[in-house]
């Protein structure tokens, strides 16, 4: 599963690092970049709406192979397009599939965790990290060798799409809990308000992880002015800490606890997004966007394995239901940002991750492990064990 988790970074990486040239290449205001953001956001949250039904119906591993080309494809869509309503359209397309796999990958990343046993979605969401550094790194040097940036989407949407398709053999299979028939409705449940609370959990800090994608890169280039290869260094650096924090934080998960572990990372994330917006030099910004990755990049799967282990008869529904909160913030987050910047500026814009992360701190105690609920035969799901 961890080359999928890797596509997934690895094309929306590219879209990140692409998207000052598209708005060059348009003439572009804020506002409008901000607009597509936020069209690109809601497209994902509708189409994450609706993956669980189609999980609970054929099955994560199914949906998750379908999603991964179809999301590989929708890359053309940006190359393709020539004006802006052309690019709208293409944000639709690239939201909604987005939304299909990501959710997909998530859900059947929590399934195969609670199998084993032990904490192991941060380690997969690493690879997410690795796909954005690649990504950072071939667009700098797209960008230093003067290529266009379209050549970089087309080449990028026939590569992921041949290699999701590649990669279906290898994918585990896990058991399946829910059906289409026995999915949870929408009734006011205590279990219900938990997924809303993680929701909006998952919401902060992905708008948090969003900012750094689609504004590090012009945080850089239009406020500090850095060259434009060394702007893209920025995403390139937050992808850094990210992917190096992922590599060892379940095991720090499985000794501390989800919740100290989360409240001391947003603290840090905070402080590393205000080194970089207070910074008018290319270094230290960057140093700050590091270590903005260093504690956004252990929080974010948290979210989703709270979700999932809610109740496993409807683990995909769940996870589907958080990562739609959470994709919407890190999808239509960063277009309140634009909207910000638009009528004040950029650096006073990016003060909304910074209180986002602030918010999380204090919320980190929804994440603590809940003991066991009974199922509707009154049996404990074992796989349901504190962390």
């Amino acid at each position: 599963m961890t080359p999928n988790f890797l596509i997934l970074g690895f094309v929306l990486g590219v879209w990140a690092v692409s998207i000052p040239s598209i708005k060059d290449r348009m003439a572009l205001s804020y506002g409008q970049v901000g607009l597509t953001l936020l069209v690109l956001g809601l497209s994902s949250l509708a189409a994450m709406s609706v993956s669980g039904r189609l999980m609970s119906r054929f099955g994560e591993r199914r949906v998750l192979i379908c999603g991964g080309v179809l999301f590989g494809l929708s890359a053309l869509g940006p190359a393709a397009a020539r004006t802006w309503p052309e690019l709208l359209a293409a944000a639709v397309v690239l939201g909604a599939c987005n939304g299909i796999f990501d959710a997909s990958q998530n859900a059947l990343a929590v399934a195969l965790e609670r199998k084993i046993g032990r904490p192991i979605i941060i380690s997969f969401h690493a690879w997410f990290s690795a796909g954005g550094l690649l990504s950072a790194l071939l667009g700098s040097a797209v960008l230093r060798a003067g290529i266009d940036v379209r050549w970089m989407l087309v080449g990028t949407a026939a590569a992921t799409a041949i290699l999701s398709l590649c990669l279906a053999p290898w994918l585990p299979t896990v058991p399946h809990h829910a059906t289409a028939e026995d999915e949870p409705t929408g009734q006011p449940t205590l279990r219900n308000r938990r997924i809303i609370v993680l929701g909006l959990v998952a919401f902060a800090l992905f708008t948090a992880e969003g900012a750094a994608y689609d504004w590090s890169n012009l945080h850089l280039r239009n406020v500090i002015g850095a060259e434009p290869n060394v702007a893209a260094l920025a995403f390139g650096a937050f992808s850094v800490g990210m992917l190096g924090v992922r590599l060892i934080a379940d095991r720090v998960v499985a000794h501390v606890g989800p919740s100290r572990y989360c409240r001391a990372a947003t603290i840090l994330a905070a402080a590393g997004l205000g080194l970089a917006i207070l910074s008018d030099n290319p270094p230290m910004a960057i140093l700050g966007w590091t270590l903005a990755g260093l504690g956004i990049a252990g929080t974010v799967p948290l979210t989703f394995s709270a979700a999932g282990n809610v109740d496993p008869r409807h683990s995909s529904t769940y996870v589907s239901r958080v990562a739609a909160f959470g994709y919407c913030g890190f999808l239509a987050g960063p277009s309140l940002i634009g909207f910000i910047a638009e009528v004040t500026t950029l650096r006073i814009a990016l003060i909304v991750p910074v209180a986002c992360c602030l918010l999380v701190t204090g919320a980190a105690g929804i994440l603590r492990a809940r003991p066991a609920r009974s199922t509707a035969q009154g049996s404990a799901d074992p796989h349901l064990t504190s962390r």
